[in-house]
This record gives C-alpha cells, structure tokens and sequence, in this order.
C-alpha cells in the first residue's frame, strides 16, 4: 500500500495512562477514563468470563425448566440486609420507590402465580459499604425458587450446576462432591463465620466448659458476667516459623475485629510459654492441650468475649494463620451448603 495523500480528521490527546498491563497507575484515575481501562487484557478478559457464565448459567436453568422472569427494579422499601436506594416519585411528590435489595417477595408471589420453577440474574442495589469481594451498591445474583421442594431436593437440583460451572471455567479441583451440609451453629463454631474456607483445618475449638472454674478473673468475666465464651484455635508449628513481630500483627488483626487483645499458649524447647500460666492450674492447662490437641511446636490462640465477636476476630486469626502457615490449597474449590440459618441475628 503506497500513501499518496494524509488528511487528520481528529487528533488525540496523550492518553492519561498507558494502556497495558500491570500500570501502576491511581485508581480513581482509572476510573474516571474508565473507556480506556477497559482496554486492558485483563479487564476485558474479566468481561468476557462474566458473559460467558452467566450463559451458562441461564442455558443450564432453561434445560431444568425454569422460567426467566425479570422482576421490577422499583419497589416498595423492605426489610434486607442494608439501607435502601430510594427514588423520588414523580407523580406523587414526597414519595419514593426503593431500588430492590433482592428480588425475594416478588419470586414468591411469582410461586403463588402458578410459576413453580423461576430464576433471574438478579441485581441487588443495597446501600451499604464496599466489601472486599462485591463493589459497593450492587452486585449481581443467581436468584431462583421453586415450589413444593424440600431443602435437600432442592439442592440435589442445584447441586450439578455448581460442579459443571467449576469443571468447565476452573482447572481447580472439588474438595468434596456430593457438597457438605454443615448446619449454621457448628459453621460458626468451627470457622467462626458463615462462609467458611473448608480447604484447610485449623478449627475453632469451645473451651468454656474445661476454664469453667478456674479462678481467672477475666475468663469468669467473660462466662459469668457477659455470658460469653471461651475459644481457641491450634496453630499447628507455629511456633518454629513465627516470630514476635507475627503474634503483635496478629494481636492487632485481633484488636481491630473488636478483641481486647489475643492471648496465646507456645508449646516449644519442652515448655509451655504463656502469660496465662500465672492464672491457669496444670491440671486446667494439660486439658486445654489435650482438647487442642496440640503438641510441641505449636501455638494455641485464645478468644474470649461475647459469641458473635469471638466468632468474628477467631474467624480472622483462623484465616491469617492459614496464609501464613502456608496450609491452604489454592487449587482447590470447597463448595458448602450452610444449612439452618436463624430466622433472626441477634442485636444488642
């Protein structure tokens, strides 16, 4: 091909940023020109994978003979999980309409309508802060019901899907097939939250009963007074690889989720190394051990608190020692059911 002749029609500014991967580059900068971001590979990759599941998704729900059915994005305001996005109605001043929060009553009146199998890709628009894994004010969600199912033959039904999404967009492997179905209370017993990472151990353990009646006034605080509990997680050799600076980062992890500190039992060099042997009997601490399990080289973590806190700051400290005990598979998927979900969460 020979130019013979050069006419600008427009000419382009200097981008604000280069447009390749791993820029280091300000976010909101990002942001803003937005249209070039998502220029990127790995943005644009990111796109195209979220298409391609969500068909998959829809072509797998048609094949089980559910009805997509989109339903209305101004609502009355509900009860949910956060604060409502409201909308000012224009033919009738000082009212609002709310965005939905999740589709729940109108997938039940669809139920009452004689449309017994129903799924959407719903968006949930909740008023809420940002949270490391959804961008804040909506997210996107598989939504389905079904009329005259059982808990279990519905997930017998649902169940395929999840494997089929996984063997076909991952190389990860299951950790178990059929999924487990761990009730809500042993859920925040073990893993102290409701979403656990089942791909490795470390589990929360209740001591309350075994320090009962010791005299140490702040675990008699905690049981007597608050009504609270006593747990611990082994951290299984952290005492050959952690140092001072690893037990402060995890002291101030605990801290920042709401404890008064972390007290901790070190099992090395043949001796039991704890602030708390001045106030614990060696009959008390050779149980707590045994519960435990734990041997030489290990660390034991405490909480102690009301549940709903312990849970959360034992929940964070379980996940921490898992990244730092290097004892979690990433190339495994631990799909769960949490079955028995309390009707109410409890408020102070």
């Amino acid at each position: 091909v020979v130019t013979k002749e050069l006419e600008i029609l427009n000419q382009s500014e200097t981008p604000p940023f280069e447009i390749e991967e791993h820029i280091d580059t300000n976010e909101e900068l990002r942001l803003k020109y937005r249209f070039l971001d998502l220029r990127r590979p790995r943005l644009k990759e990111n796109m195209i994978f979220r298409s391609q599941v969500i068909k998959f998704m829809r072509d797998w729900m048609h094949k089980a003979d559910f009805i997509e059915i989109e339903t209305p994005l101004l609502t009355v305001s509900s009860p949910e999980g956060a604060r409502d996005f409201l909308v000012p109605s224009r033919l009738h001043p000082g009212k609002f309409y709310a965005l939905p929060q999740a589709p729940q009553q109108y997938k039940q009146l669809l139920m009452v309508a004689g449309m017994d199998k129903y799924f959407q890709v719903a968006p949930c628009m909740r008023d809420e802060d940002a949270r490391a894994d959804r961008s804040p004010g909506e997210f996107y969600q598989l939504d389905t019901e079904t009329s005259f199912l059982s808990q279990d033959e519905f997930f017998t039904l649902m169940e395929p899907l999840f494997i089929e999404l996984t063997k076909k967009f991952t190389d990860k492997k299951m950790l178990q097939v059929p999924f487990p179905r761990i009730p809500y209370k042993e859920v925040m017993l073990k893993y102290g939250s409701d979403k656990p990472d089942l791909r490795f151990g470390l589990e929360i353990q209740d001591i309350s009963s075994l320090v009962k009646d010791t005299n140490f006034e702040v675990f008699n605080k905690v049981l007597k007074e608050k009504k609270g509990c006593i747990r611990i997680i082994n951290a299984t050799g952290a005492a050959n690889t952690f140092t001072r600076k690893d037990i402060e980062e995890l002291t101030k992890l605990a801290t920042d989720n709401g404890a008064g500190g972390l007290a901790y039992m070190t099992l090395k060099d043949k001796e039991i190394k704890s602030p708390l042997t001045k106030f614990l009997d060696q009959k008390t601490i050779d149980a707590i051990i045994k519960q435990a399990k734990a041997k030489e080289g290990d660390i034991i973590f405490f909480g102690a608190g009301k549940e709903l806190t312990v849970c959360k700051v034992l929940a964070q400290i379980r996940l921490e020692l898992g990244k730092r005990l290097k004892v979690i598979n990433e190339d495994l998927l631990a799909w769960a059911w949490v079955t028995d979900f309390p009707f109410f969460e409890f408020n102070e």
